[in-house]
Order: structure tokens, then C-alpha cells, then sequence
């Protein structure tokens, strides 16, 4: 496992210094695969099992292949023609946006709160309601109506183009956070930390290609946030034992601890299962999920559950259902379906994020920025074309907010508007 992620951490630093972006998607890719590696290798003591050659290998090329296709990416977006006038950044109204959400909330907040009612049942203990609420959209599938779950997804939208906002000072921090919270809170306790991980994920990317330099003050308010997040969720569902914690300290090593067998977990289990360990385990993730669940409505394919069976991942009772995004490759498409799909994801995710770096787009930043996202997370899950349903939505709104909130233009002496750039 060591040499493994030493040969990735080095194909991550050549490439990183080669285009000195820090969030180029190879590097990210193979920094996070060599990152999870080696920390693996280190906790071997601890009780957590290997990660096998085979696994080891099949990273290893899989990882490679992303890069590869990433270049390939790269040299597309370079031959697509650059904006003619390049705004400073995209051109919307943060703050018009910021308050119209406000007030969307004023009417969805309560619609929202009669359907968790009806779903999670009557309990004076706010924990237990939670921790219902959650298991029955899990286990009994029983979730929110369309339109609330629509104002959700809108949700994760817009706090992401209202977090560039903050960072080009287009919209102050205190409109933003009124404006986000209640997302935050719903999203949080109908739908988990998912979803709230990434968009944390989104605003560190979006801090990464925003220019000014990073500083030890930035990262640590990025893991802090996201350390949040994760914690709130594991809080709400009673995970790593934190139902037991009676003092703050514990709860806080506890979440770490969850966090850091999440994070290692993934390539654990996946090795187990390419060993044959977990014979029981039946695959049901599939890379091209989306597809296949237009299908099932003409009965033509059938779509797998998201929620894989547990395996031990280590000792004393360590036990895991996360396998890394080559679960929903390999096990269907073997070997070269897994290369090649994998080199595919490296092409779309490095054009979106080459486009996204000219900060004149909403929609290629707020894609490279989930597809960003789906690269960190790839260590347990798969966020790549499983998010395709999402990202629909994402390029709508963007597309219908760029006509319906333009940034109103700049008042040029003698009182004639300035023109305003348009999006490209």
C-alpha cells in the first residue's frame, strides 16, 4: 500500500507542479487515492485490514487513466474559443438572488415541515426524530413530495453560486448565510450529509480557482465547515457511538473518528470484495445509473440499491458498507470498461474545470466545482455520471438565473448603462 500511495503522492506533485493549479483534476485524483493509501498503511496497527495487490493494481491504472483522459480534456478546452468579452465574474445579481431565496423560504420552510411531520411521526426528542426520519427514507423509502425535494436540490444550487458571490465581495456574508441556513437545516435532517459534504467540496473549489492566494486561515475555515457537516450528520444518526458521548471533547474525537473510517474504509472493502472475502456481497452500483433508470420506466433495465450490504473493515466490530467509485465500474464493465470509463471522466471533469478557471461561466464553474466534489469523494462513492439527474437541474438553474437575475449594470458618467458581459 505504501509504495502504492508514494507513486501516486509523486504523480499528483509532478503533475501539480507542472500546471501550478492546485485544483487540476489528476492531481486532486491521484493526491486523494495516495493521501488514503498511505494513511491506510499507517493504521494497519490499529486493527484495519489491507488493501490486496489486485485492488492496489486496478487503482493504480484506473487512477492513471483519469489523467491521461484529463489531458485530453485539457487539449479540447484549449481549441474552444474564449469569450470575446470576459466579465470580471459571471454576471448575476448575488444579492436580488440572495433575497428572493428568503422569501421562497417563507413559503417552503412550512410546506417542508408538514411533510417531515407526516413521515417521521410525533416525538418530543428531536434525536430520535431525526434518526426515524432518516431511516425511513433509507429503508422504507418513504421521502418528500417533488416539489420540496426539488427546493433541496435548488438549495445546493444556490448556495454554491451565492459562496462565489461572497468571494468575488458581490454580496455580503451575512445576506448569504440567512439565505443558506435553512437549506443547510433541511437538507441536514431529510437527506443526510451527502449532499452537504459536497457543496462543501464545491466551496473550497471555487476558493481554489478564485485567484487570490490560500491561506492557512482559508483551509482552516474550508475543514471546519466541513467538519460541521459531516459531524451534524453523524449527530443526527446516532454514528460512531456519539448517541453515547457525554462531553463535548468525546463527541468531537468520536466525529473525527467516524471521519477518518469513512474516509479509508472505501478501498478496504473493495479489496475484500475483488479477494472474493465477501462472497454475499451482490453489486447493485452502476456508473451509468441514470440511464438505466430511464430505461426501467419501459421496463427495460432495473436499477440497483445505493445501500450495500456491511463488511468488516478491521477489527474490534469496525464494519462498513462504502466501496470507492470502482464499485459501480468494475464488478459490470471488468478492467477495460473501468480504464475507459474512467479516462472519459478525466476528459469531462479537466474541461469543465479548464473552461471553469476563466470565472466567466456559472455553469462550467458550478459543474467543475461537483464534479471536483465527486474526485474527493471517489475514495467511497461514485459522484461522476450518478450525478448526471442533478446536474440537469444545476444547468437549468443556471441557465434560467442568468437571464432572470442579470447584474444590473453600472451607471457610466453621464447616466447612460454600461453594457454588461454577457455569459459564454
Amino acid at each position: 500500500m505504501a509504495p502504492v500511495g508514494l507513486i501516486l503522492l509523486l504523480l499528483a506533485y509532478t503533475l501539480w507542479t507542472r500546471t501550478r493549479d492546485m485544483a487540476q483534476p489528476g492531481a486532486v485524483l491521484a493526491g486523494t487515492w495516495g493521501i488514503t493509501l498511505l494513511l491506510i498503511a499507517l493504521v494497519q496497527q490499529a486493527g484495519f485490514y489491507e488493501v490486496r495487490p489486485p485492488a492496489l493494481l486496478l487503482f493504480l491504472t484506473g487512477i492513471v487513466a483519469f489523467v491521461i483522459g484529463s489531458e485530453g480534456g485539457a487539449f479540447l478546452a484549449a481549441r474552444v474559443p474564449a469569450p470575446l468579452n470576459p466579465a470580471a465574474h459571471p454576471a448575476l445579481d448575488y444579492r436580488r438572488l440572495a433575497q428572493f431565496a428568503l422569501l421562497a423560504h417563507c413559503v417552503m420552510v412550512p410546506v417542508w415541515v408538514l411533510e417531515i411531520l407526516a413521515i417521521g411521526g410525533d416525538t418530543d426528542n428531536f434525536l430520535y426524530f431525526a434518526l426515524q426520519l432518516r431511516n425511513k427514507s433509507v429503508y422504507e423509502d418513504e421521502t418528500l413530495g417533488p416539489l420540496t425535494g426539488n427546493y433541496l436540490v435548488l438549495g445546493l444550487i444556490v448556495i454554491a453560486i451565492l459562496s462565489y458571490g461572497v468571494l468575488k465581495n458581490a454580496v455580503s456574508l451575512r445576506l448569504t448565510l440567512a439565505a443558506a441556513l435553512p437549506w443547510v437545516l433541511m437538507n441536514l435532517l431529510s437527506n443526510g450529509r451527502a449532499g452537504l459534504v459536497q457543496l462543501t467540496l464545491v466551496i473550497a473549489y471555487l476558493r481554489l480557482i478564485n485567484g487570490r492566494k490560500l491561506h492557512l486561515g482559508s483551509i482552516l475555515g474550508i475543514f471546519g465547515l466541513f467538519l460541521l457537516v459531516f459531524g451534524g450528520g453523524a449527530v443526527l444518526v446516532s454514528k460512531g457511538g456519539l448517541e453515547n458521548a457525554s462531553e463535548l471533547g468525546e463527541g468531537a474525537l468520536l466525529i473525527l473518528n467516524n471521519l477518518g473510517e469513512y474516509a479509508l474504509q472505501g478501498p478496504i472493502l473493495f479489496s475484500k470484495y475483488l479477494e472474493g472475502d465477501g462472497l454475499f456481497i451482490k453489486p447493485t452500483w452502476d456508473a451509468l445509473k441514470v440511464p438505466c433508470a430511464m430505461l426501467s420506466k419501459l421496463g427495460m433495465c432495473s436499477v440497483g440499491s445505493q445501500h450495500q450490504d456491511f463488511v468488516f473493515f478491521g477489527n474490534d466490530d469496525r464494519i462498513g458498507n462504502v466501496y470507492t467509485v470502482f464499485f459501480s465500474l468494475y464488478p459490470k464493465y471488468g478492467v477495460v470498461g473501468t480504464v475507459l470509463l474512467l479516462a472519459g471522466y478525466g476528459a469531462w471533469v479537466r474541461y469543465h474545470h479548464e473552461r471553469a478557471r476563466l470565472q466567466t461561466s456559472t455553469v462550467h464553474m458550478m459543474t467543475a466545482g461537483y464534479l471536483f466534489g465527486a474526485i474527493v469523494l471517489s475514495i467511497f462513492s461514485d459522484s461522476f455520471l450518478t450525478m448526471l439527474n442533478f446536474l440537469a437541474k444545476l444547468w437549468l438553474v443556471c441557465w434560467l438565473l442568468a437571464r432572470l437575475l442579470p447584474a444590473r449594470p453600472p451607471t457610466a458618467p453621464g447616466g447612460d448603462a454600461a453594457a454588461c458581459p454577457a455569459e459564454s
